[in-house]
């Protein structure tokens, strides 16, 4: 299993255009947002310290943003 960086700058957002923002599979955005999160936890040299680190708080409501829908 590749489990993403995370890429500088990249977030997750919900379309703002009027379009729906319902996929075909509900649980793939926030699986996706989850192995982001994920995945930057497991790298971050911050996270692994057991510190603060804002950009893993970010990651973790824009997941918990997604997984509301």
């Amino acid at each position: 299993m590749t489990i993403p960086v995370l890429v500088e700058g990249q977030r997750i957002a919900r379309p703002h255009d009027g379009t729906s923002s319902r996929r075909s599979n509900p649980c793939e955005g926030g699986d996706t947002a989850y192995r982001i999160w994920l995945g930057h936890t497991q790298c971050c040299p911050t996270c692994r310290a057991g510190t603060f680190c804002t950009t893993a708080v970010h990651l973790g409501r824009a997941w918990r943003e997604v997984r509301r829908g």
